[in-house]
């Protein structure tokens, strides 16, 4: 526990290791799910975003570690949208 806690009056950690999390998903009667209030604060941005940083690192770590050349693979934008 670090010494900021005596300051800030609550537990402050300087680290934290979490092993093995879990998450309980449900599907709501409703169609949504029991952490939709999680669900909505991300907007179609940062989940275009999110997408994007994702396949360029899958995409440096084929050419770096699976020893695919890069001019073998392309990033396609990504949608938020499903495909009709």
């Amino acid at each position: 526990m670090s010494s900021t806690s005596l300051w800030r009056g609550a537990p402050v950690l300087d680290t934290l290791k979490v092993s093995r999390p879990r998450i309980a998903l449900t599907r709501n009667a409703d169609g949504t799910y029991n952490i939709q209030d999680v669900i909505d604060t991300v907007d179609d941005e940062a989940l275009r975003a999110l997408a994007n940083q994702r396949a360029q690192s899958v995409k440096s770590w084929l050419t770096d570690q699976g020893g695919v050349a890069s001019k073998r693979m392309f990033l396609v934008a990504s949608s938020s949208t499903p495909p009709a």
